[in-house]
């Protein structure tokens, strides 16, 4: 087959909030791709999309062994996403045949508060398995929106790895932050120079940190949280 597609749309909805505000307004999809037939891959000469927040390209081919993909994408502010953050995300990459290991991924997405993530390695077409690195930095308060009304401060660093059947049993590595804060201001808590390492390995994190009370005080916490239900722990706190 051979094929060239252009689709405009306008106020598109899935029913989920984040997409849709993505999709709302003008939304413009120009598509061309062919295929010669079983056994040979999928060409894609263009594949845009386009709305008033988002834009992503992708091209190259995918499928009988002989993928080589590379794609971009930009959301123009995370600021609906993130409060208290705004400006651009972009993500660019490349998807290649790995023989046997599936997919080769190298991929890097930057963000405003100086987000960095790069991830590479190798992962089935499917995603059933996966062998990943997954490096960077990012604002903790990209959490807030999530923790509402608490919110953190700070910088997270991360190295990580993926190996098997995506979940959290399969992560290992670390991430630690320093000099980090946190306001809790349900228990009228607020916690200064929080350093703090997790290193997560088997479906568990073990935890150290140290974190100062603003009205005097150090504490050090420590021990092993499981990462899946009951999410059982063992913490020592002095």
């Amino acid at each position: 087959y051979d094929m060239t597609l252009s689709v405009d749309g306008r106020q598109l909805r899935i029913g989920q909030t984040d997409a849709d505000r993505i999709l709302g307004g003008t939304t413009r999809l120009d598509l061309s791709v062919a295929r010669d037939g079983d056994g040979t891959p999928i060409v894609i000469r263009q594949a845009d999309l386009a709305t008033p927040s988002l834009t992503a390209q992708a091209q190259g081919r995918y499928g009988a062994g002989q993928s080589d993909l590379t794609f971009t994408a930009r959301l123009a502010d995370i600021a609906p996403y993130a409060p208290g953050f705004s400006g651009p995300v972009t993500a660019q990459g490349d998807v290649r045949d790995a023989g046997g290991a599936g997919l080769r991924l190298d991929l890097r997405a930057e963000g405003p508060g100086g987000t960095v993530a790069n991830v590479s390695g190798t992962a089935q077409p499917d995603f059933s398995a996966v062998d990943l690195g997954v490096t960077g930095q990012a604002p903790l308060a990209l959490a807030n929106r999530l923790i509402a009304p608490k919110s953190v401060v700070g910088r997270a660093d991360f190295d990580l790895r993926i190996a098997g059947a995506p979940s959290l049993g399969a992560v290992s590595g670390r991430v630690s932050t320093a000099g980090a804060r946190a306001v809790l201001p349900e228990l009228g808590i607020v916690l200064n120079d929080i350093n703090a390492t997790v290193a997560l390995s088997g479906g568990s994190a073990q935890i150290s940190a140290t974190l100062a009370k603003q009205e005097g005080g150090q504490v050090r916490v420590s021990g092993p949280v499981a990462l899946s239900a009951p999410y059982n722990a063992d913490l020592t706190a002095q």
